[in-house]
């Protein structure tokens, strides 16, 4: 989400359209703030009422990551989407080797149930594999 952020004409691209993904309910974009400075987004990249379901992504900024920001950011989300929205099930995409952000869901308890190959493309062209943990709603504290 933030990799095709070059610009200032992309910026507000990218805000108007989660703009109006939240005023339809598809999904869920926020901006972390603290010490009154955005710091950073956390979202649900999708959410299907359908099946009850949500993925979340997150960012932050490189100053503040290891502060315990974004672990309790997703908490809070979580609980929103388990008590608010009704999902029975929340999943997070990491890369693999990106351990601070794997970091995250395994401390909420979230349970890998597989790695995807070859699953996103980044910055255009690079394939990465995905870490996938979820979260069931049963298991929310």
């Amino acid at each position: 989400m933030v990799a095709y952020n070059r610009n200032v004409d992309d910026s507000a691209t990218n805000i108007k359209s989660c703009m109006q993904k939240n005023d339809a309910g598809t999904s869920l974009n926020l901006s972390i703030k603290y010490k009154g400075k955005v710091i950073g987004r956390i979202g649900l990249h999708y959410i299907d009422k359908s099946n009850n379901i949500t993925s979340i992504g997150y960012w932050l900024s490189k100053k503040e990551v290891g502060k315990g920001i974004m672990t309790k950011a997703v908490n809070v989300l979580c609980k929103h989407c388990f008590e608010e929205l009704k999902m029975t099930r929340i999943e997070i995409a990491c890369a693999p080797d990106n351990h601070k952000s794997k970091a995250i869901p395994e401390r909420l308890g979230f349970k890998l149930e597989g790695v995807m190959r070859e699953r996103e493309l980044v910055n255009g062209s690079i394939l990465t594999i995905v870490f996938t943990p979820s979260l069931l709603n049963k298991v929310i504290r």
